[in-house]
């Protein structure tokens, strides 16, 4: 990954500021893990999504109006099993 120094430094901003890697690294075409490992390495503490009632009853409500698996994801920044 070859981002540099002015735009790893952004991307430390923006994900202590409570971005998302996975929307980051989509950003900026890199592979997740590449940027994950990156930002660890800056001393950003990585969290996962946590998936409260609200977004399950969200999400199941479009999955039942027929949006895809893939859809979901991407509007929620959660992963799905695969």
């Amino acid at each position: 990954m070859r981002l540099g120094v002015t735009k790893l430094d952004e991307l430390v901003a923006r994900a202590q500021g409570g971005e998302n890697v996975r929307s980051l690294a989509r950003d900026v075409g890199v592979a997740n893990s590449a940027l994950t490992r990156a930002l660890r390495e800056r001393g950003v503490v990585i969290t996962r999504t946590v998936v409260d009632a609200a977004l399950t009853k969200r999400l199941a409500a479009e999955y039942e109006g027929g949006a895809t698996m893939r859809e979901l994801e991407k509007g929620s920044d959660c992963r799905t099993a695969r």
